[in-house]
């Protein structure tokens, strides 16, 4: 969607580079960076102009038209406002006259799996990789990309932990090694021997991809199988 942007929009081009620089230098995560130029994209193309030439009646309509599309992705909504609101205040150093809407926090309770729930969905696949892959994650409470970029140093048998290097906000933190998850972890270093990085890639010694680990058939399929893809989230 950027390159398409940035070869069909006048001027989409510039405000990619400056955008990029600016969030890579103040230190925004390479995920969120391109969440926020996704959505510029996004906009301009259908436009077919970038956002500074657009008037507040054309943004509120498009973001309009996102929360219809996107009704059960909140997230797509929240960063086309987020982008379009860091653009304006950030790289165009203005408040701009566009009133962006408010993205007021919701305090759902998490979903959480019974015993049952847990085994079953553990079993759903019988690769020892994409299981171990999953109940690490579920064990541990760790995003996708903290679980990409887990090293077999940051599994820290001795004191039962497991580090957790620069998650969001380039913060550290430590999470505690279930001495289950340790047995299927030593299984699973046995027989794969993995190099650098716990989980690896198709190349060794590179991490798995954050777009490819939901295509590898774990979490969508492992869901349907187990019969409760509606309420259960990693």
């Amino acid at each position: 969607m950027i390159e398409k942007a940035r070869e069909a929009v006048e001027g989409f081009s510039g405000l990619y580079e400056k955008t990029e620089q600016r969030l890579s230098l103040t230190g925004y995560a390479g995920s969120t960076s391109e969440n926020y130029l996704r959505e510029l994209a996004r906009i301009s193309l259908q436009f077919g102009t970038i956002p500074d030439n657009l008037v507040e009646e054309q943004i509120n309509s498009y973001l309009q038209g996102l929360t219809n599309r996107f009704t059960k992705q909140q997230g797509t909504f929240k960063m086309a406002v987020w982008g379009l609101r860091y653009y304006f205040r950030k790289i165009k150093n203005q408040q701009t006259s566009i009133v962006l809407p408010v993205i007021r926090r919701t305090k759902d309770l998490p979903v959480v799996l019974s015993q049952q729930e847990c085994r079953r969905l553990f079993k759903a696949d019988n690769d020892l990789r994409h299981r171990l892959m999953l109940i690490t994650m579920y064990s541990a409470g760790l995003r996708v990309s903290e679980l990409c970029r887990l090293k077999p140093c940051d599994i820290d048998s001795d004191r039962n932990r497991i580090h957790v290097k620069e998650s969001k906000n380039h913060k550290d933190r430590y999470m505690v090694l279930s001495s289950l998850l340790l047995v299927g972890l030593r299984k699973y270093y046995q027989q794969y021997k993995p190099e650098v990085y716990l989980f690896n890639g198709n190349r060794k010694g590179a991490p798995i991809s954050t777009e490819v680990y939901p295509a590898s058939g774990c979490e969508k399929g492992w869901y349907h199988q187990t019969g409760f893809a509606s309420h259960a989230a990693p």
